[in-house]
């Protein structure tokens, strides 16, 4: 005679010891998880301040190559020699952290007028670095800017020529952004 078994389920403490394993797996899964879009977030913001970053040493470096020998006016025959402005920099306007570039190169877009020339003014104000362009060869009195900003974080903010001449541009200029993140960058540019 054959004994015939009948299937036996699983107990309820097994269930129980199941589910509870199935648990604790789902809970470090979503841990997990959350630390993955915790650190794509960071990463985000990261990839955000850095392209911020290149696309402003990139315009200030396209600026400074464009820049523009608009000359000085040369002193009458009878006068004395002035004095050398302070704010001039190889050729370019700085002073009280604004820095004026005369500019070529600007796009003449359909629909405007005039040349393609003007007057690119950077100034460093309440920790920012802004970027305005004025397209005209006289800049107006009130130089405020009322584009966004382009590089925040920036505490410091300087330019040095690189040969200067005795009139007009500099063979180049050394930029130095004393930046919160990044710390002291320098943008070298040779004309």
């Amino acid at each position: 005679m054959t004994v015939r078994r009948r299937p036996r389920g699983f107990t309820l403490i097994e269930l129980l010891a199941a589910m509870a394993i199935l648990a604790v797996v789902s809970v470090m899964a979503v841990q997990a998880l959350s630390g993955v879009f915790f650190q794509r977030s960071v990463l985000g913001r990261v990839d955000d301040r850095a392209a911020e970053l290149m696309r402003s040493l990139s315009y200030l470096r396209q600026d400074l190559s464009a820049a523009l020998d608009l000359g000085v006016e040369p002193p009458e025959e009878d006068a004395p020699p002035a004095a050398p402005d302070p704010s001039l920099v190889g050729g370019l306007r700085f002073e009280d952290d604004v820095l004026v570039i005369p500019r070529g190169g600007l796009a003449v877009l359909p629909g405007q007028e005039g040349l393609p020339v003007g007057h690119v003014v950077w100034q460093l104000r309440d920790g920012a670095l802004y970027r305005d362009v004025y397209r005209s060869l006289a800049l107006p009195e009130s130089l405020s800017p009322d584009t966004a900003p382009l590089l925040s974080g920036v505490t410091d903010f300087s330019l040095i020529a690189r040969n200067p001449a005795d009139e007009g541009l500099a063979a180049g200029w050394e930029v130095t952004l004393q930046t919160e993140a990044w710390g002291a960058l320098r943008l070298v540019v040779a004309r």
